[in-house]
């Protein structure tokens, strides 16, 4: 497993992708799930020394003056510059796409013995005196155990958030019998705020900065969420093939296709 960096985000001159990443996927998996057909070479496959800079200073510049243009050009220069255009930018997140799988073999009832444990540990759970943070630390725990990945980390901190969310907005609903249309929408929650959280990891140093005022920090964050939500809830809805019976590893094409196409808008390329 990876090892979780400083909050100065990652470095130039290294590889764009992780070394660990492909033993994580597998690792959470149970099987290798490789995405992305047209994932660029390992040809020129390291990172500029300097490619997040342009991305960081028009995020800074956003930060101060929440200008939306500020945002569209910080995004623009992180997927091109940084991520190195929207196909390796997919691929670097293709830990979070199996770990959306996972969420969407596990409530969906698809029967396998690691299903009947999920189901188990959950009936058991409701079946007693809980809260609605007991059911979602729960499910977080099975789908993404903790062993300390950069990656483990903030996709446990992206389904606990899109959880909370669609418990909240959808109070009455049975999460052991969730429709298919509600596990889309917890995995469009979960791909959105994983998206936010790498970019903020990445290129949001600022937002660390005593000298931003707390409000400002929280109302552009709030625009960020919904300036990459509007993206992400489009693509998946391109990407996604309805009325299908999908296996895991086909989910999780579907979400780094999604994930690619929302890098694409941002980067306004496909490559």
């Amino acid at each position: 497993m990876g090892t979780s960096s400083s909050s100065k985000g990652p470095r130039g001159g290294v590889s764009f992708d992780p070394p660990w990443i492909d033993s994580d996927v597998a690792e959470i998996t149970g099987l290798p799930i490789p995405m992305d057909s047209d994932k660029p070479s390992a040809e020129n496959d390291l990172a500029p020394s300097d490619r997040f800079t342009d991305a960081r200073r028009s995020f800074r510049a956003y930060i101060n003056d929440g200008r939306v243009q500020s945002l569209q050009r910080s995004i623009r220069s992180y997927v091109r510059h940084g991520l190195g255009g929207a196909a390796r930018a997919a691929s670097r997140m293709r830990f979070a796409s199996a770990v959306g799988a996972r969420i969407f073999s596990l409530l969906r009832g698809v029967e396998n013995e690691e299903q009947q444990r999920f189901k188990e540990k959950l009936t058991s759970l409701l079946e007693s005196e809980h809260t609605t943070e007991d059911v979602i630390s729960t499910i977080v725990d099975f789908v993404v155990p903790l062993s300390g990945s950069v990656d483990e980390e903030s996709c446990r901190n992206a389904i606990a958030e899109a959880l909370s969310e669609l418990l909240v907005e959808k109070s009455d609903i049975d999460i052991l019998n969730l429709s298919e249309e509600d596990i889309w929408d917890l995995l469009e929650r979960f791909i959105e705020k994983q998206i936010v959280k790498q970019i903020t990891f990445d290129i949001g140093q600022v937002l660390e900065s005593d000298a931003i005022n707390a409000e400002d920090k929280i109302n552009r964050l709030e625009e960020l969420d919904r300036f990459i939500q509007s993206v992400v809830s489009d693509s998946l809805d391109k990407a996604r093939k309805r009325d299908q019976d999908l296996s895991q590893r086909e989910v999780a094409q579907i979400i780094n296709d999604a994930v690619k196409l929302t890098y694409s808008v941002f980067g306004g390329s496909n490559g």
